[in-house]
């Protein structure tokens, strides 16, 4: 049972930017090869239970469910590891539970076969046992469960079908306890160049509201928010695009519902390109509230922050609803190319802002300080987990919890980044940077390069080539647009190094 103080805070912006005296080993000593990250956490009575995953020092793939105490020591576990040939979903989404009624932990996402996309589900009991697990192909090849929530009478989950290159349509699928299907419906039909995603679910007088987005070649592939309405079998009432016409691009909606039962949605909305002649995914964004009210469809107290370029890429990951009939909302923005800073904001009941704090492991270059849940505390504050990596060091994640007051200050982290003494030498040169496209890469230490990728600054796959290459120099060409872009070398020993690029074919 779950009993959250009531405190107040004054109102204040802060930025917390120093480093943290490391109070646990939360991954395992700091020389050890695992990789993890965490996705979600639940709390139960004074402890934290999470989900997440991870890459051991043999490659081997595996996920864990864990159980922190109030100061983050661990308590217990169950690592799951991967089926050969197999990765399990698991970041950024809605994918891990308490189901209250059962006292039981559901975690539902997506497991990747060699041709096809399958939902999966893994139920656990209170001491993390596995109970059952179930698979779910419907929609084959493409059966990808996105997140969902808990209802007295079962799980009413999002996902994604689909197939078609470039291309995804959605569902709402209803489970009773046991995992077994009791309906499934299409919410946006599956065709070519046409991408949706819905975020999460508000249960209304036996209705439900959907939050997502999407972006359409009939709106030349300009997203904009969505919230569909459904009855209590799935079937579509209403579908309301919620955009900014003067705006770049109106992003993808979240929502809460408050304790005085208003519903509160976030929008991230692009308005202006951080370079006219980078990368086009590359924004200044603000955040926008607003209140939603279903009986008339319609949106009311709207409110914009960080709109005098605050935000580089900000957007908001999770909004948890406050004893106090406000909401603590969950973001992050973007500090430099691939380094990431996650932020808290406390809003009162009628979305306006109480405190504003960020937060960061370590911040450099290439740190991603990465948060994606939030939940409230039994004490009155906040837990949030994520994942940390400095990736001028190593690519390796470490799982990073992080534990706030009432008011946003820190009380305690918990993380394993790599320290001083795990820095590798680089095995690779990459010349010239900036370049028109062409670069040269030395060959150090006897490296031998397999295949490269390169990402740009969405983390979209642009380019990939394999070169078995056991010269001391390789040549490559890329014919891309101006921009940074991110360049993944990978070894034949299977080992990898990134390197930052710029092309600039001026």
């Amino acid at each position: 049972m779950r009993h959250f103080l009531f405190i107040l805070c004054f109102g204040s912006t802060f930025t917390l930017y120093s480093q943290y005296d490391y109070f646990n080993q939360i991954t395992g000593d700091l020389n050890d090869d695992a990789s993890e990250a965490v996705a979600n956490v639940e709390v139960i009575d004074n402890a934290y239970v999470v989900w997440g995953g991870g890459i051991n020092g043999l490659g081997e793939k595996f996920q864990f469910v864990r159980k922190y105490g109030p100061d983050g020591e661990i308590q217990n576990e169950n690592i799951l590891p991967d089926n050969e040939g197999e990765y399990v979903y698991g970041g950024q989404t809605i994918s891990f539970n308490l189901n209250p009624f059962l006292d039981e932990f559901v975690f539902l996402n997506g497991v990747v076969l060699e041709s096809q996309v399958e939902g999966y589900m893994i139920v656990f009991n209170q001491n993390l046992d596995t109970l059952f697990t179930s698979s779910y192909n419907h929609y084959n090849p493409y059966t990808y469960l996105i997140g969902f929530e808990v209802m007295p009478d079962g799980y009413l989950v999002l996902g994604e079908q689909g197939g078609i290159s470039n291309s995804n349509g959605t569902f709402v699928m209803k489970l009773d306890f046991a995992g077994n299907i009791l309906w499934s419906e299409i919410l946006q039909a599956e065709v070519y160049q046409n991408i949706y995603r819905n975020w999460n679910i508000i249960d209304i007088n036996s209705n439900y509201w959907i939050f997502g987005g999407g972006n359409t070649p009939e709106t030349n592939f300009k997203p904009f928010g969505l919230i569909t309405k459904i009855n209590s079998v799935g079937i579509t009432q209403s579908a309301i695009t919620i955009a900014d016409d003067d705006a770049l691009r109106s992003n993808y909606l979240k929502a809460v519902k408050l304790e005085n039962g208003e519903i509160l949605v976030s929008q991230p909305i692009s308005y202006e390109l951080l370079d006219p002649n980078g990368s086009p995914y590359f924004f200044w964004n603000k955040i926008r509230l607003f209140k939603f009210n279903p009986e008339t469809e319609e949106v009311y107290a709207q409110q914009d922050y960080f709109e005098n370029y605050e935000q580089k890429k900000g957007r908001v990951f999770d909004m948890e609803a406050t004893p106090d009939g406000g909401a603590i909302i969950q973001g992050r923005r973007y500090v430099g190319f691939y380094a990431d800073m996650s932020w808290l904001m406390k809003v009162d009941s009628t979305g306006n802002q109480e405190w504003y704090q960020e937060y960061a492991y370590e911040i450099c270059n290439d740190c991603r300080n990465l948060l994606f849940d939030i939940e409230l505390a039994p004490d009155g504050g906040y837990i949030a987990a994520g994942s940390f990596a400095n990736e001028g060091i190593d690519i390796r994640r470490a799982t990073w919890l992080l534990k706030v007051d009432a008011c946003g200050d820190l009380e305690w982290q918990g993380c394993s980044p790599l320290g001083v003494d795990n820095v590798k030498m680089k095995q690779f040169v990459v010349y010239p940077n900036p370049s028109h496209g062409k670069l040269f890469i030395d060959h150090e230490n006897g490296s031998h390069l397999r295949y490269y990728e390169v990402f740009d600054v969405s983390g979209r796959l642009v380019a990939r080539n394999t070169i078995i290459s056991h010269q001391l120099t390789t040549t490559i060409e890329l014919s891309l647009p101006n921009g940074m872009y991110l360049l993944k070398l990978v070894t034949t020993n299977n080992e990898v190094e990134t390197h930052l690029i710029e092309i600039n074919g001026e």
